[in-house]
């Protein structure tokens, strides 16, 4: 009986050998302390975020005086929140146990330099605060990771659907939205309103016409709430401006005048110029449609709507 209990422990003794043999690197087994960070960075040193996915795309973004903004895509302005939420997750994923060190491990897991899901670098203001690689998923919103500066393979929570490198899902959705305390005044083709203390007015009403309130609050709220879905490339749309769709002007506290105008071509959503901005944005057919067919009209109460009338800007 000893004997086969010293066989076996000998057995299991060349077994654990071999795993640690199989799994050695360049650098050997390193050590790790579960359950401890992954990553050593401070949220606020971040000045940029590099991700790269396993088929080239790359995005970047960086922190600029006026915000978040991606240099690669005609600097369009990108959702602060967004990037805050992923960089605090990032310096607060805790590290598990070492699944592998060997180079060919490196591949299996798709955390090698050549052969990875996600590339992730994170810069300071003089140097580089994190890089590693991300690679398959063992369950769901765990993923095998491998800082570039070791061989130690480890699973952390995060999901690739996080690291995303398509410049919609990182842009500022909000850029064209206008805070209701801000605008003052509003023109949409013979429409001209105006805010005063008592509210909105509409310039040029008969005597005994009275304004609908209703229909005001919902011009304005469409106005002020239009959400753009992506950048596009000037040199592919700025050429529908020539003879713009539709249009309206804003009027802002501040005393500016920001005029949206939209260029539509084949496809079935609008592009959207505002003056304030060197930038042409895709936004949702819908709500642009919606505005066109306000009619003054519909802004006068008890008045009989007998069509709708051309928004479109004039041509100067």
């Amino acid at each position: 009986m000893k004997k086969m209990i010293t066989a076996a422990l000998a057995l299991l003794l060349v077994q654990v050998g071999l795993v640690l043999v199989l799994n050695m690197g360049s650098k050997g087994i390193e050590a790790n302390t579960p359950d401890t960070l992954f990553l050593n960075f401070s949220p606020d040193a971040v000045q940029s975020l590099q991700i790269t996915d396993g088929e080239g795309k790359t995005i970047v973004v960086k922190k600029d005086p006026s915000g978040w903004l991606m240099p690669e895509h005609f600097s369009a302005p990108v959702s602060g929140n967004k990037v805050k939420a992923l960089v605090e997750k990032l310096a607060g994923i805790k590290q598990g146990f070492i699944v592998a060190t060997s180079t060919d491990a490196a591949k299996r897991f798709k955390v090698d330099a050549g052969n990875f899901a996600d590339h992730v670098v994170l810069q300071g203001a003089d140097k580089t605060l994190a890089d590693f690689y991300v690679g398959t998923a063992p369950v769901f919103r765990q993923v095998h990771a491998r800082r570039a500066d070791s061989n130690a393979i480890i699973t952390i929570a995060l999901s690739s659907f996080e690291l995303e490198t398509a410049a919609d899902k990182w842009l500022d959705t909000s850029v064209a939205t206008i805070k209701d305390a801000d605008l003052v005044g509003l023109s949409v083709g013979d429409i001209k309103l105006k805010k005063t203390a008592e509210g909105w007015q509409l310039e040029g009403l008969k005597e005994g016409e009275k304004i609908n309130g209703k229909e005001v609050d919902a011009l304005v709220t469409s106005a002020c709430g239009l959400a753009v879905q992506d950048v596009l490339d000037p040199k592919q749309v700025a050429g529908l401006f020539s003879n713009p769709v539709f249009g309206f002007t804003t009027v802002r506290k501040d005393g500016r005048n920001v005029e949206y105008l939209f260029g539509k071509g084949k496809d079935d959503y609008y592009v959207l110029k505002a003056s304030d901005r060197n930038l042409y944005f895709k936004v949702h057919a819908l709500p642009v449609e919606n505005l066109q067919k306000m009619t003054r009209e519909k802004l006068i109460e008890g008045t009989k709507v007998t069509g709708e009338v051309s928004n479109a800007p004039d041509q100067k």
